[in-house]
């Protein structure tokens, strides 16, 4: 649509709103403010070279450049969310469903919709 339209006027995720999971959501806004964020919920960290997975929640510090402690020499750490595989590809297989799948709205992201603009 950006390029047909124009481009989107703001670009949400929904970890940004409750949901642990990663999927960029484009709005166009039309005499709306952009949404706030709610509740931010924190990546697991994947390492590519070992496949050693690690979580805020589990007392793993996470820094500007958060590297693998496991590694003889550390590899950069990337964050991956429940509905991304390590390797940060979509979970869901094909299937007839799939794009119905994706397409989804988050509820988190719905809910602060509902409260901001309803």
């Amino acid at each position: 649509m950006s390029t047909r339209f124009r481009p989107p006027d703001q670009i949400i995720q929904p970890y940004d709103f409750g949901e642990d999971a990663s999927k960029r959501t484009c709005l166009w806004l039309k005499d709306l403010p952009p949404l706030k964020p709610t509740k931010r919920i924190p990546p697991r960290y994947v390492c590519p070279s070992c496949k050693g997975e690690f979580r805020e929640a589990d007392g793993f510090k996470v820094g500007k450049n958060p590297r693998c402690p496991s590694c003889p020499q550390p590899s950069k750490l990337l964050p991956r969310w429940s509905n991304q595989t390590s390797s940060g590809q979509n979970k869901l297989p094909p299937s007839e469903r799939r794009a119905i799948d994706r397409s989804k709205t988050y509820l988190g992201i719905a809910k602060a919709m509902a409260e901001a603009w309803g």
